[in-house]
């Protein structure tokens, strides 16, 4: 037991003492940041344009609390929409009657406008 407790503590010390493993631990959450921090910035260049949201409300109660922002349009019909809402039924008794469906991934600004 004593031999393989050497034997992991020389590997372990030859690896850290490596300048590779020093700097991949310093760079690396250098490098996951700037990833996701260049994720949502392309993300954010394509939002300078209002999108077109069509909403088919079946209950005639939604549509006139949907109110348009600055990324977002609510339209009752249109073509050339980003993305289409449909609401069956009344969603205080069927909150799963509310469908969102888009040629494209959804954004979660979309999501949360709604």
């Amino acid at each position: 037991m004593n031999k393989i407790n050497i034997i992991i503590q020389r590997e372990y010390l030859t690896r850290v003492r490596k300048k590779s493993f020093i700097i991949l631990t310093l760079l690396m959450p250098v490098l996951f940041v700037g990833l996701m921090g260049g994720t949502f910035w392309l993300s954010q260049l394509n939002e300078s344009e209002a999108k077109t949201i069509v909403v088919v409300d079946e209950t005639g109660e939604y549509f006139p609390v949907l109110h348009d922002t600055g990324q977002y349009r609510f339209v009752q019909s249109g073509e050339n929409a980003y993305a289409t809402l449909v609401i069956s039924e009344n969603l205080l008794t069927n909150p799963s009657a509310l469908t969102l469906y888009s040629q494209k991934q959804v954004l979660a600004g979309a999501i949360s406008t709604i």
